[in-house]
């Protein structure tokens, strides 16, 4: 890695866009070739904020991320509603009120716990509990081998953090020497080139096929050792290719889906499946759907994005913000219910 200028600094826009993008892919029943090396690109997300850290009090961290709740509990609420409304029976393991329960503390360990098409907000819980608690021990250890110690501790305890434990405080706190890796990265200014790319694109491959598929959503990691080694590769293949992508012209593309990730994490699954729902009548059975699905997951990809983009463009701007629970939206229409009252009053 060499020096980087401050002209030349990452892009994290593309770069988060191109996560996104990955992530919708893994979603869409892709084969275990295409997930398995993919399942080690969610520290790349801590990576990101990392990157993009500004030194600040927490109290002020919650403040502006608390749209990240606002996110998880409206968007988790709508589809965990229409998951157990809607979903045929053989696909609810747990009474319908459990996956509401689930919902409510954000801790699973087996999966299935929560409704599978809102299953990816989990990361929307975590990445707020990593940011407070990244914020306090920044604030409260200004000494730097008690900090450090922390983030040791963090990589030492991972193979015994079995469960994400509630609101997902032991996902974060796994997840700290990543964010801590991308506020180093930036402020060196390092830049992977070519040959590291082609280093840990082999090194991910071979952890793949070492150690298989990984799950921060339910914290199986295999060995944890190379699962380390995986998540590290797959960071500084993701930054090279963020590089390549920001001198293409699908940069304004991925930039356009990072600004909209509070919808496509949460809804993407939604989308996915009422997509799937809509082959039912050209096919024999629900079976007969995931089938194909999975054969032709690369079709059922490309479509899923293709109507994400089409909402993104088309859907109405209060639409997409009610969806997501925009807090500015609520505080507006908190004010404008307190001077309707007044002048009734």
């Amino acid at each position: 890695m060499g020096t980087e200028s401050r002209k030349q600094q990452l892009n994290v826009l593309v770069l988060e866009g191109f996560i996104l993008v990955l992530v919708v892919m893994m979603h869409t029943s892709a084969p275990k070739f295409v997930v398995v090396p993919l399942s080690y690109g969610i520290p790349t997300l801590f990576f990101i904020r990392g990157y993009q850290w500004k030194e600040r009090k927490p109290w002020e961290v919650i403040r502006s991320r608390i749209q990240l709740i606002a996110t998880y509990y409206t968007a988790g609420l709508i589809g965990t509603t229409l998951f157990v409304i809607f979903s045929p029976a053989k696909f609810l393991s747990h009474k319908r009120l459990s996956y509401f329960l689930n919902l409510f503390v954000a801790s699973v360990s087996k999966g299935d716990e929560i409704a599978v098409i809102v299953a990816p907000i989990w990361f929307l819980a975590t990445l707020f509990s990593a940011d407070v608690l990244y914020a306090v021990i920044k604030n409260r250890l200004k000494n730097g081998i008690l900090f450090s110690s922390i983030l040791l501790l963090s990589i030492l305890i991972r193979p015994f953090v079995t469960n994400p434990l509630f609101f997902r405080l032991g996902s974060a706190f796994l997840g700290l020497p990543f964010v801590e890796l991308g506020y180093r990265f930036r402020k060196r200014g390092l830049k992977p080139n070519v040959f590291w790319l082609l280093g840990t694109f082999v090194v991910l491959l071979l952890v793949s096929f070492c150690n298989g598929e990984v799950s921060w959503y339910t914290h199986d990691f295999g060995n944890v050792a190379l699962a380390y080694v995986g998540e590290v590769a797959m960071i500084i293949v993701g930054v090279y290719l963020g590089q390549l992508l920001t001198k293409s012209r699908l940069k304004s593309w991925l930039e356009k889906i990072a600004l909209n990730a509070l919808f496509i994490l949460p809804y993407h699954g939604v989308i996915g499946v009422l997509l799937a729902f809509l082959y039912l009548p050209f096919l024999e059975s629900l079976d007969m759907v995931q089938v194909f699905v999975s054969k032709y997951w690369f079709l059922h990809f490309a479509l899923t994005m293709a109507v994400i983009v089409l909402i993104i463009d088309h859907l109405p701007s209060m639409v997409k913000r009610v969806l997501v629970g925009d807090l500015r939206l609520i505080r507006k229409l908190l004010k404008t219910g307190r001077i309707i009252d007044r002048e009734d009053g």
